[in-house]
């Protein structure tokens, strides 16, 4: 959980945005399930959004960002699987890993 805080903190000091309790709370509740590098992955790709980019981001914003990361993987997957020429239980194991990113969903506030 720290390490969520870190990171969110982190996020509000580049953007010069001041949490206040409440608001806080919602962005820790929402990405509390998510892994560290799914939210760094989508807090870089929102530094590097032309239009949102300059502002702080909304959860929606950074949720699509993480969505769109799963999308690209899934993309990716069979040519991933034919370049490694992955076992049966290798091949098993990304399309579980690809199914849990799939069905992440943001925990009901």
């Amino acid at each position: 959980m720290s390490a969520l805080i870190d990171i969110l903190t982190d996020l509000a000091e580049f953007y010069s945005h001041q949490f206040d309790e409440k608001e806080l709370k919602v962005y820790i509740n929402i990405f509390k399930n998510y892994t560290k590098s799914d939210l760094k992955f989508a807090i870089d790709k929102h530094h590097h959004d032309i239009k949102k980019g300059m502002f702080f981001p909304f959860p929606a914003d950074l949720l699509n960002y993480m969505s769109s990361k799963a999308t690209q993987y899934r993309q990716d997957f069979p040519k991933i699987e034919c370049e490694r020429k992955c076992s049966s239980q290798t091949a098993e194991k990304y399309l579980k890993e690809i199914k849990e990113i799939l069905n992440k969903k943001s925990p009901k506030t």
